[in-house]
Order: structure tokens, then sequence, then C-alpha cells
């Protein structure tokens, strides 16, 4: 995450390829019959965090520590509340489908 710390065209490289993750999970949402509440509502979180990380003004003032630490989650399976897992929550939720 340093190496993004004021390169801007890394950071916005990186915010493309979180939304057009986001525009993935929207076509599942759109797309597929989630019959399980708790998968629809994991996926719709998911894309909602990506679409914030870009357009809230929270997130803007050092965007870097915000997508890092989402990243860190999604990628490295770990919590900083409750440190590393042992699942992917991402390919569990898939296969819930």
């Amino acid at each position: 995450m340093n190496g993004l710390q004021g390169n801007e065209d890394r950071m916005r490289e990186l915010v493309l390829e979180l939304e057009l993750f986001a525009d993935e999970v929207a076509y599942v949402l759109n797309n597929v019959n989630i019959q399980d509440a708790q998968v629809h509502r994991f996926f719709k979180t998911l894309k909602e965090n990506i679409y914030r990380l870009n357009h809230s003004n929270v997130y803007t003032d050092d965007q870097v520590k915000y997508v890092g630490r989402f990243l860190w989650s999604v990628l490295a399976r770990w919590s900083f509340v409750e440190g590393q897992s042992e699942k992917d929550i991402i390919q569990e939720t898939i296969a819930h489908l």
C-alpha cells in the first residue's frame, strides 16, 4: 500500500478494477435468482462497499488506507477486527448459490 501513497494513476487504476468487480457483482444480483437472504445481503453489501470507496467523501481523504483495508480483507482473508480467517468468504458465498 505504501507504493500507492501519492501515486494517483495507480490508485485510479485500482479503483477502476474495483468498479469492474462491482459491476460483475451487480450482474450476479440482477441475473441470478438468489434464494438465500444472507447470500443476497453479502453480495449487496460487497457492491455497496466498493461504490462507497470511490464515491464517498469519507474515503477520499485517505483513499489508499480504505482501499487497502478492503483489498486486504478480500484478498488476504484478513479482518482488522477478527484477524486471519481460515475461509474465503467470497468463495463460500458463491458456493451457496
